[in-house]
């Protein structure tokens, strides 16, 4: 066989794919055996031994482990859609308050207390099966997808190259042997078409074609399949079917290109007569082979230098999850992804943010007090004459930040630095040291040092206490810069490969010589509006990314090569719309506990008409107005110091309900619309 090195070449090529895939495989179900197996949970009778041993009998039965896999998840699957319908068939009890708000205005009939109670208790006990049956059906879906990816990437792909070079490089006249021959004829066994004249096929010379293209129809569809599957489960399946046909064209431009790449560094490898007369090219098949073996390698190698240092979440994803996008990578450009347990995700980030039971319990006692929500004004400092509670109210010290609205910026620019990294705790300091606005750091710095780290710092607490900044949030990561580099990387390899096309002469035909560009160029640009078609349109954040497509590259072009940083996906909350509801809620208030175990309240007004703001400044408690801008101490004319309260003091309580100072000070109260003083309705 050493007479036919090209055919030689390939044979070793195929099995070559064939064992690496197999390998692969075999550690991924020693890798995941405590899972596939469930003895993960098992410590308590020999635990360390049960894990060898199953250890080994994964390595055994390597090739048959995906099929339990697979067998698994069908069973978890099935299990998990029994209990989701018990869960439904359980009656909902409702409060009488909550009943009067429904739109169908239908409520369960009043029962047994202790009925309701007991089917509470049974409610929840079918929820965690839910959660754990949900988890296993995740976890295997996983794992099964891992392994089509694996055997997508090497072996699929390395079928398709070898046919196509059997067809058009085999097939070659004044070659020895036409090794498609015989593989033609393996296929047709395989196909069952066993009948070499006669048949509908073999009258129009189409066998060939039929089991060649079936077989490369197959594999191709193998690969595209599995990277659709590996990028479902790595999104918690929400991708919607127009999103599944999107990125199959996506996948399938790229891996066209992919392929392009690899055949044709082979197919130019050799002896062709060209029209100059010279048959043998400058760079044969050995050199074909370390060009071949140097993409593959070095994209590998290159592919998990970047996103180890530059992948927003790489930190996220174990061993297995990181060397699996990076084999994806191999034929596609695909960031960093990996499927998360969102309440895991949730609880994690809680320890992150040092979110104690008691921070927890703060919290909400916090948001049942509608004034800790309220967003101060600069004009308008909403302070209690009587304060039992020093959290009950958390205000800066106001007599420096009245007059040049400097509360606003300051509260504003701590909003914005979280939004920036939301998986970071901010702290007084960083807010401090990292500010952004010019405007507000020159009018900071003419201020007492010690006076603005005070106020900073309440300033952070009382957002934190509110729940504005320092919480637990599933945050997206920002691919763009990733997904920038790595088609870079795609380029590069193509004008690599186009260069040894073109030292060697390309392909010559009845046309002349013959260079990939154009289906280079055509896949490369189909695939990249295929990819924006899905950020677009598809996505499941796609209202949040919504930015016109015209023109906004160039907005793009600093943060893809590394000159600003991207800023995460933000959502912050309308602190003015929060005021509106906060103010002007009327209705019945309905305690919704979530999965995250936070505390929601579902404000239902009614549509208030022009005379609501008199209704609501009447249900105010007394606000005295803004203090005036004061030195924090000034000598009288006898030489005392005047009694002007000092910053954390509290303050003395009013002789007569406070009525004496409510008569002498004029109230001030801002519109919630214009934003105007309507203090003298009142």
């Amino acid at each position: 066989m050493m007479k036919y090195p090209f055919e030689m070449f390939l044979f070793i090529f195929m099995l070559g794919s064939i064992i690496a895939s197999q390998f692969l495989c075999i550690c991924y179900s020693v890798y995941y055996s405590d899972q596939i197996f469930e003895v993960s949970h098992e410590k308590s009778c020999n635990y360390k031994a049960s894990k060898i041993f199953f250890k080994v009998l994964s390595f055994v039965l390597g090739p048959l482990i995906p099929c339990y896999v697979l067998a698994n998840k069908a069973y978890y699957q099935a299990r998990l859609d029994i209990q989701r319908r018990t869960l439904e068939s359980y009656t909902t009890y409702l409060k009488d308050k909550e009943c009067s708000i429904l739109v169908d205005n239908q409520c369960s009939p009043s029962i047994d207390k202790d009925k309701k109670e007991a089917d509470l208790n049974e409610k929840i006990k079918v929820y965690r099966k839910i959660r754990q049956l949900q988890a296993k059906v995740d976890l295997y879906r996983q794992i099964y997808a891992y392994y089509r990816v694996t055997c997508g990437v090497i072996e699929s792909t390395s079928i398709i190259v070898i046919l196509v070079l059997l067809m058009f490089v085999t097939g070659r006249k004044g070659r020895e042997i036409h090794l498609i021959t015989g593989v033609e004829h393996r296929l047709r066994t395989f196909f069952g078409i066993t009948t070499y004249t006669g048949s509908f096929l073999d009258e129009l010379n189409l066998v060939r074609d039929f089991v060649i293209g079936s077989s490369l129809a197959y594999s191709f569809g193998m690969v595209t399949t599995a990277l659709i599957a590996y990028w479902y489960q790595a999104k918690n399946e929400c991708v919607s079917l127009g999103g599944w046909i999107i990125l199959f064209a996506y996948y399938a431009s790229m891996i066209f290109n992919r392929l392009t790449t690899f055949i044709s560094i082979f197919s130019v490898t050799q002896p062709l007569q060209y029209d100059n007369g010279f048959q043998e090219p400058k760079i044969n098949l050995l050199g074909g082979v370390v060009i071949f073996t140097f993409i593959v390698v070095g994209h590998l190698v290159l592919t998990f230098w970047y996103k180890h240092q530059y992948s927003f979440n790489w930190g996220d994803g174990k061993l297995m999850d990181r060397w699996i996008n990076v084999l994806v990578n191999a034929i596609a450009v695909v960031p960093f992804v990996v499927n998360i347990d969102p309440l895991k995700e949730l609880k994690e980030n809680e320890k992150d943010f040092s979110f104690s039971p008691e921070k927890k319990k703060n919290k909400k006692d916090s948001l049942k007090r509608r004034q800790s929500l309220l967003k101060l004004n600069s004009i308008v400092e909403s302070q209690r004459t009587q304060q039992s509670n020093v959290w009950d109210l958390l205000i800066p010290n106001m007599n420096q930040f009245t007059a040049p609205f400097l509360y606003d910026d300051l509260r504003k620019e701590v909003r914005d630095q979280w939004w920036r990294n939301p998986r970071k705790n901010l702290l007084a300091d960083d807010v401090i040291n990292n500010i952004s606005d010019l405007s507000l750091k020159v009018r900071l710095q003419s201020l007492n040092k010690e006076f603005i780290e005070e106020n900073i710092r309440l300033t952070v607490k009382q957002l934190e206490d509110a729940g504005y900044i320092n919480k637990p949030l599933l945050n997206p990561a920002p691919t763009m810069k990733e997904y920038f580099w790595l088609w870079v990387i795609f380029v590069a390899e193509n004008l690599v490969c186009l260069s040894v096309e073109a030292i060697n002469g390309g392909v010559w035909t009845s046309q002349g010589h013959y260079y990939s560009w154009d289906i280079r160029l055509v896949s490369l640009i189909l695939g990249l509006l295929f990819l924006v078609m899905y950020y677009k349109k598809y996505h499941v954040l796609r209202e949040l990314t919504a930015n016109p497509i015209c023109g906004t590259w160039l907005a793009y072009l600093p943060v893809c090569c590394g000159c600003s940083q991207q800023l995460p996906m933000q959502a912050p909350p309308d602190e003015d719309a929060v005021d509106r509801v906060l103010m002007s809620g009327t209705g019945v208030s309905i305690n919704a506990g979530t999965q995250t175990d936070a505390y929601f309240a579902c404000n239902t007004r009614e549509v208030q008409t022009d005379p609501y703001l008199p209704q609501i400044i009447d249900s105010l408690p007394p606000i005295p107005s803004a203090p005036l801008i004061l030195p924090l101490a000034s000598p009288t004319t006898n030489g005392a110091e005047s009694p002007v309260p000092k910053f954390g003091a509290k303050s003395p309580v009013p002789k007569n309900g406070g009525k004496d100072e409510e008569a002498q000070m004029p109230r001030q109260i801002l519109c919630v619309r214009c934003k105007q003083d309507v203090g003298a309705d009142c």
